[in-house]
């Protein structure tokens, strides 16, 4: 697994031998639990577009390889309960 960023920096910019650019960020809201949501990340300065969707199902993070903090623990969730090591999510409110 690899972390994903929550504020990436454009990478083409930087490729190009430009000042580190934060990129902007638009979430659109899943359709359901599978797919929780879509993060559009766009660089003002060239255009550049990354998008991270965000999954609740655990054979698509395991095959994407990348999360933050909730794919990381659904992961480690699932991995524990195959191993007959009950475990919850739980989630708190912000």
């Amino acid at each position: 697994m690899s972390w994903t960023p929550k504020d990436p920096l454009c990478t083409k910019c930087m490729e190009e031998g430009r000042d580190k650019v934060a990129m902007q960020v638009q979430v659109m809201t899943g359709m359901s639990w599978k797919l929780r949501s879509i993060e559009i990340h766009r660089c003002n300065k060239c255009g550049y577009e990354y998008t991270f969707p965000r999954y609740g199902d655990i054979l698509k993070i395991a095959e994407i390889r990348t999360g933050r903090c909730s794919e990381w623990s659904f992961l480690f969730g699932a991995i524990m309960n195959t191993l007959k090591t009950e475990t919850r999510i739980v989630h708190a409110s912000p």
